[in-house]
């Protein structure tokens, strides 16, 4: 008797194994495999300033990674050139009323300069670009500045309104992507970035479209359209690139998670370090000890104003530290996002 229900207790089990098995191998082969979308497009072409590989850490805590798996490129029409006259235009607008200087650069191409007593304007024809600044040095009368108080809204408002009237014939929809907070810092070329609290100008960055992420160009601090103002509203410095029309792609490609981009981190580009004021050619990759992310996002690559399409990167932002250098320094990388 005892032997006959030690068989049937054998038995269940050996089927309760086998049902087990089959529901699991049924299972398995009945969900799906969820297929990548591939990207077609080499790889973004972005300098190596450093060459050589660099030991990065992540603080994963500070990350928030909460990207969609998958990205549409960005397509542009095909513009010309600049004309003389649209520059024109546009210097009539900033309020420059003399003939302006016109130079030819090797790389550029056709180059046309105004100044004033106050501002200078350089238009370069064939890249569509404008900077619009201070003909003086800024420095001299910061400190002069009254600060009024204003609202990141009242600001954003202001910077709008600025693009929309000096540059209404080329910029549709100037949309807000986000601001940075500079001030000066003695000896150094380029404005620091800072809190708030200890800002001079804030930069306000644009898009001209309604997209999601900005149009960086190998500064990271900029999108392809800024405007810069002073703690009373006025404008000190303006720059922008004329881009195409620029779409969305129907197609959409997967996005690297973010196991993959800290697998792939020591093969980012680093683009700026002490926000620009640092010679990355100067910097060899045995000189950096160490280099902390704290902070990623995403944004398009704008390689140059030829480019057909725009791929996304991984904007990767933190701190390094540099043999014999007593501070850490921020520093900006960027790597593909396409797989």
């Amino acid at each position: 008797m005892l032997k006959n229900k030690k068989t049937k207790m054998i038995f269940i089990l050996a089927t309760v194994i086998f049902i087990t098995l089959i529901a699991f191998l049924f299972f398995k082969r009945e969900t799906p495999k969820l297929e990548e979308n591939l990207s077609p497009f080499p790889d973004i072409n972005l300098p190596s300033y450093i060459e050589g590989k660099y030991n990065i850490s992540f603080e994963r805590k500070n990350i928030n990674f909460n990207f969609p798996k998958e990205l549409p490129y960005l397509e542009k029409q095909t513009l010309p050139s600049l004309t003389k006259s649209e520059a024109s235009l546009i210097a009539t607008n900033l309020g420059f009323n003399s003939d302006p200087l016109d130079v030819t650069d090797a790389l550029k191409g056709e180059i046309l300069i105004w100044n004033s007593e106050i501002n200078f304007l350089t238009v370069t024809l064939r890249e569509r670009k404008i900077k619009y600044g201070p003909n003086y040095n800024p420095t001299e009368k910061i400190n002069d500045i009254i600060d009024k108080n204003l609202s990141e809204k009242e600001m954003i408002n202001i910077a709008q309104n600025f693009l929309k009237e000096k540059l209404a014939s080329f910029i549709i929809n100037p949309s807000f992507s986000s601001l940075v907070y500079l001030r000066f810092e003695e000896g150094l070329e380029l404005f620091q970035e800072t809190e708030k609290e200890n800002s001079q100008i804030v930069q306000f960055n644009f898009n001209d479209g309604d997209f999601i992420y900005p149009i960086l160009t190998l500064n990271p601090q900029a999108t392809n359209i800024y405007v810069q103002l002073q703690k009373d509203g006025t404008v000190i410095n303006m720059e922008t690139t004329f881009l195409s029309k620029t779409t969305e792609s129907l197609q959409k490609f997967s996005l690297k998670n973010y196991d993959e981009v800290i697998a792939e981190a020591p093969n980012a580009k680093i683009v700026s370090i002490n926000n620009g004021n640092e010679n990355l050619s100067d910097i060899n990759s045995s000189d950096i000890e160490n280099i902390s992310i704290d902070n990623i996002y995403i944004a398009y690559y704008l390689e140059k104003q030829s480019d057909e399409y725009f791929q996304p990167i991984y904007v990767l932002k933190g701190n390094v530290l540099i043999k014999d250098v007593s501070q850490k320094l921020p520093i900006s990388l960027y790597l593909a996002a396409f797989k």
